[in-house]
């Protein structure tokens, strides 16, 4: 362990909140070998134990009134908080921001209830001459069809249904 070492883990050191032996052999030891190290535990420790031994401060009546006064007289008490741009412009945000989420809302519904709509399939007939498509009502199934006339077949050749 380093010194840099020893100082990052420090404060947790003094106050007790490392419990893995080895880290604490190892502080404990990095302490003992290095001087600096070891002033600078000997001054935290003093310093920590003397405002121990002063016990609670109490400020003087005196002392409360006055600072009540200044934090008043610095803060403005009493006085409504005036309109900024830097506010104005924060509520306007606010405002469109809540806007569209509402939209954002209402487009998902709205993409959701088209979704669930039952759309009519495109039945394709293939047939040599020209292309005919037709549309089945909303109540058939929701796969395509494709039939092949049997006057579309040639001798010899096998006509393809695919569902």
């Amino acid at each position: 362990m380093d010194c840099s070492d020893f100082l990052g883990r420090y404060s947790d050191f003094r106050d007790g909140l490392i419990t893995d032996p080895r880290v604490l052999l190892e502080l404990e030891r990095h302490r003992r070998v290095c001087r600096r190290c070891a002033r600078y535990h000997y001054a935290v420790s003093r310093g920590v134990d003397a405002l121990r031994g002063l016990g609670e401060i109490e400020p003087s009546p005196a002392f409360r009134r006055e600072l009540r006064a200044r934090l008043a007289a610095v803060l403005g008490a009493g006085r409504q908080p005036a309109l900024t741009p830097a506010g104005l412009a924060a509520a306007v945000l606010v405002a469109v921001a809540g806007a569209l989420l509402v939209y954002e809302g209402l487009a998902a519904r709205r993409s959701a209830e088209l979704a669930r709509e039952r759309r009519s399939m495109p039945i394709v007939v293939v047939n040599p001459s020209v292309p005919f498509v037709s549309f089945t009502g909303s109540d058939a199934p929701h796969s395509p069809t494709v039939v092949v006339p049997a006057s579309a077949s040639h001798p010899g050749a096998d006509a393809a249904i695919a569902p």
